[in-house]
């Protein structure tokens, strides 16, 4: 997969991250005093997939460059991409989750900081 310009590691990275916040986000929907016609097993797998895909885009997206720092963009792209990817959560209608929205702006910040960090060097 080298050839194509993908690093494995990240991307194994940043899925496991994304699964992972997918699941933290599905429970705590669980958990949350919403309308129990929006609270299905369907809703809370879409929550979960929209968090996978999340990490899927962030490994795939390495070489995407807004600065020069690392770090500082691994950051400005985690939250550009879990703006864009999260957006749709935010827009079902009836359903007030601007919440799905900042956490998938933090969440795409730390899967792109931590796939950074742990996948390889520039």
């Amino acid at each position: 997969m080298e050839k194509i310009g993908i690093d494995i590691k990240r991307m194994i990275i940043a899925l496991i991250i994304g699964a992972f916040f997918g699941a933290i986000c599905a429970w705590a929907t669980s958990t949350a005093p919403i309308p129990a016609e929006w609270l299905t097993i369907e809703y809370l797998i879409y929550i979960w997939y929209n968090r996978l895909i999340l990490g899927f885009i962030i490994g795939y997206a390495e070489n995407m460059k807004f600065i020069e720092n690392k770090y500082g963009n691994a950051a400005i792209r985690g939250a550009i991409l879990g703006t864009i990817i999260s957006v749709i959560l935010v827009i079902i209608p009836g359903l007030p989750a601007i919440s799905y929205l900042w956490a998938g702006i933090v969440y795409g910040i730390i899967i792109d900081v931590v796939a950074t960090r742990f996948s390889k060097s520039d």
